[in-house]
């Protein structure tokens, strides 16, 4: 994923970096892509415009369904995307037109993640590349 944004005005940010939503929480998705300029000693990115979690049991409900609603009230955010842990599969949802709603769509092995923000299309089996059952990582994530 970091080479595909290579040259673009876009970054990948791991785990550690924090994601600020509704209230006062904050977030620490498996990877985000964030626009604009990077301050490196700051604990919370700005400008996010995707938000990646890999599912696992423990997780899944606050990822489905917390973070989902919290994602959506980020107005830079335009897709978050969750990762499946057990099999390769994700589902992408993206803001509707009109940024009232989120649209989902289900992606399997054989797919392309095509991401509108920023413009960059990254086959399903590239981001499973580097992940395993024991450590689930993004592929281009920081370790």
């Amino acid at each position: 994923m970091r080479d595909r944004l290579k040259g673009s005005a876009y970054r990948v940010l791991g785990p550690d970096a924090g994601l600020a939503t509704v209230g006062n929480a904050v977030r620490y998705p498996d990877a985000m892509i964030v626009g604009g300029t990077i301050d490196g000693r700051a604990r919370v990115a700005s400008d996010v415009v995707v938000a990646f979690e890999v599912i696992s049991p423990s997780s899944a409900q606050t990822d489905r369904i917390v973070k989902l609603r919290e994602y959506f009230g980020v107005a830079s955010i335009r897709a978050y995307v969750i990762l499946e842990h057990e099999f390769i599969g994700l589902t992408v949802f993206e803001r509707n037109e009109s940024a009232t709603a989120w649209q989902a769509t289900a992606l399997g092995a054989e797919d392309i993640l095509r991401l509108p923000h920023p413009a960059v299309d990254i086959p399903i089996t590239e981001l499973y590349r580097d992940v395993s059952p024991d450590r689930p990582q993004l592929s281009g994530a920081p370790a």
